[in-house]
């Protein structure tokens, strides 16, 4: 078993916030849409370019299923009382919020885009101009671009560089890497916030925003796969050389977990929880053949029917889940391009709510076959919880500040539309530059 690797790396440079061009000089807002729960917080600026957190709420995400509505009225009002709650707790009013998406069917695609030069220099006005270009292919029917990144750059059929700004020649090519999400659930998720008068003010993949928000500049450059372990959907993203090289999602998390502990012990679901979260480990330890807990079963009438199973018990049930959890991630990797594949093995960052359940990191590293560490975030003193990796990214894309991992093109002023999927679409247009 590969022991877990520290991080000597330094994290992203949040203090240049501002310094790299912030859209708020004023409160702005984050919801976070999991699997399992909504989280919204609200964030501000300081006059030293850090992020300041003012206000966070939290609760079920009733009427979502995996991050996408299945009951618009529930959905609406679960995130009209999130966000009042956050906004009590901000003494602010939002009227945007960005959300971030652990979608289920991310994709990634690859484009090669051309852009005339004619004897010019390159400026990153060139290479967003290829990047728009390049979200006009979108990848499939049915699919959003939420984020373009330039993987290499080449001029006048010259070697692919990672930065060409200042060379000059005839033509410049971009190679560029398209996140995809369905579009759907975001055209859904924008209904629901306009009837709460909400707009919306950004969109952002969760793998994304978790690898920006606890993978450091060091891992980023050298090669790093983050894995954000959520309640029911898990997500992936390979970084290299600064870039963002592929995203994916698996259909399972720490909930199928707890999922197994009802069914094969009969329990109710806040004692599966509790086992899982304070007596269950994915690994074995030798002290577990001797311990015991008891349990009252479904159906129980009283202390008299109290049933006891050894420790070691919990880890039959939860350690093939969580290593067939893995193995997935191992089998997504395979649509991965080969670079990426590479990178992957470099070092694994494993973040979100699941990641701390016990023994999760040994057994990463075993399954995975390389060192692995718990992945924190760095955006916000003093909230380092893995559960907030995805939502501390995405408050610094919000703010303005992508870390250099990808492109993040300034969007204009979203301004009044007739229909909530009108306003979605031309965010999706503007966020990108196409028209």
């Amino acid at each position: 078993m590969m022991a877990p690797y520290a991080s000597a790396s330094q994290p992203m440079a949040w203090m240049n916030v501002v310094e790299q061009g912030s859209r708020h000089s004023r409160p702005f807002g984050v919801l976070d849409v999991g699997s399992c729960k909504l989280c919204c917080y609200i964030a501000q600026i300081n006059g030293d370019g850090r992020l300041r957190l003012l206000g966070a709420a939290h609760q079920a995400a009733d009427g979502f299923a995996a991050g996408e509505i299945v009951d618009a009225a529930a959905a609406e009002t679960a995130i009209r009382a999130i966000v009042d709650d956050a906004e009590c707790d901000a003494q602010e009013r939002l009227d945007e919020i960005a959300v971030v998406v652990a979608d289920g069917a991310l994709s990634s695609g690859y484009v090669k885009v051309e852009v005339t030069l004619n004897g010019a220099a390159v400026r990153r006005r060139e290479v967003l101009l290829a990047l728009r270009q390049a979200a006009v292919q979108a990848p499939a029917r049915g699919f959003a671009i939420a984020h373009a990144v330039p993987m290499g750059e080449s001029i006048d059929d010259g070697p692919e560089l990672r930065d060409s700004t200042g060379l000059t020649g005839r033509r410049l090519v971009v190679r560029a890497h398209l996140v995809g999400m369905r579009a759907r659930p975001l055209e859904q998720l924008a209904a629901c916030l306009a009837r709460g008068h909400l707009r919306l003010g950004g969109v952002y993949a969760a793998p994304y925003a978790a690898a920006l928000g606890c993978v450091g500049r060091d891992e980023a450059d050298r090669g790093a796969l983050v894995i954000d372990l959520g309640g029911r959907t898990t997500t992936l993203a390979v970084l290299q050389h600064s870039r963002l090289h592929y995203v994916g999602a698996i259909p399972q998390g720490a909930d199928h977990l707890t999922d197994e502990l009802v069914q094969r012990l009969a329990i109710p679901r806040t004692t599966a929880e509790r086992l899982k979260n304070l007596e269950a480990s994915v690994v074995w330890r030798a002290c577990d053949a001797f311990e015991t807990i008891e349990l009252m079963p479904l159906g129980a009438a009283g202390g008299n029917d109290l049933v006891e199973i050894q420790r070691r018990r919990l880890t039959e049930l939860l350690r093939p889940l969580a290593q067939a959890l893995f193995g997935a991630v191992t089998e997504q990797l395979r649509q991965a391009p080969e670079q990426a594949r590479l990178a992957a093995r470099r070092g694994v960052v494993l973040t979100g709510g699941g990641a701390q359940q016990e023994g999760m990191i040994e057994l990463a590293a075993e399954v995975l076959g390389c060192g692995v560490r718990l992945g924190r975030p760095t955006v916000l003193d003093g909230w380092s919880e893995p559960q907030m990796a995805a939502a501390g990214g995405a408050l610094a894309l919000a703010a303005g500040f992508d870390g250099n991992i990808g492109y993040a093109p300034a969007r204009g002023a979203a301004g009044p539309m007739r229909r909530p999927i009108e306003r979605l679409g031309q965010w999706l247009r503007e966020s990108l530059g196409v028209t």
